[in-house]
């Protein structure tokens, strides 16, 4: 059933890319240099995927908004430098492109990672497969959700949901696949918390 679509949207975070462990590194190098009181042991893989500000109170850090901003700032200075440290291409996820690629289908990204270090990520692992890429910066003065950015490429592609699927690893990404009506792939090697309820909402299952 996999390959019975004309479209893939991919999530990057945990399902293209493992790239918990370069951005876990420079999450616990940010609050050391911004003197947040945290504990190593909060910094897991739990906190892949939202973005660096909403990390800040996830974690529960208590601080104004200009400290928040720097944290943020902090953040992109350090992950943005070298975001390909420690981080691997799955190998399901490359043989399942080298199959797919053999079709004539069509691939996107929706990420919530920014454009800077998602393009040094892609050009590092060769991934030039993709038709568009959807980041929450991709436009100068807005800020995208996923749910958006699937909603652009199904229309600007006149593709019709039923035969797009979305390709994720978490609850987020079932979701924004859901409101826009797409069957949803559960990346079950990434970084869901709810791995057995994602496996029950799925349409397709990648092991």
């Amino acid at each position: 059933m996999l390959n019975s679509y004309k479209a893939y949207i991919f999530d990057v975070d945990g399902t293209i890319l493992d790239t918990a462990p370069c951005i876990l590194n420079s999450i616990t190098k940010t609050l050391k240099w911004c003197n947040v009181d945290f504990s190593p042991s909060q910094i897991t893989s739990n906190l892949i995927g939202p973005k660096i500000g909403e990390i800040v109170d996830m974690l529960g850090i208590k601080v104004d908004t200009i400290q928040k901003d720097n944290i943020v700032k902090t953040f992109r200075m350090i992950y943005d430098e070298n975001p390909i440290e420690k981080t691997r291409f799955y190998p399901q996820m490359q043989s399942l492109l080298r199959e797919l690629q053999k079709k004539e289908v069509k691939f996107f990204i929706a990420t919530n990672k920014p454009l800077y270090p998602l393009k040094k990520l892609l050009n590092h692992f060769s991934l030039n497969c993709f038709e568009e890429i959807y980041t929450p910066d991709k436009y100068i003065g807005k800020t995208m959700t996923k749910a958006e950015m699937i909603a652009e490429i199904l229309k600007n592609n006149n593709l019709t949901p039923e035969t797009t699927l979305f390709i994720g690893d978490t609850q987020g990404d079932y979701e924004a696949s859901s409101m826009n009506n797409c069957p949803f792939a559960f990346a079950s090697w990434g970084y869901a918390k709810d791995k057995d309820e994602l496996c029950k909402k799925a349409k397709e299952i990648l092991n």
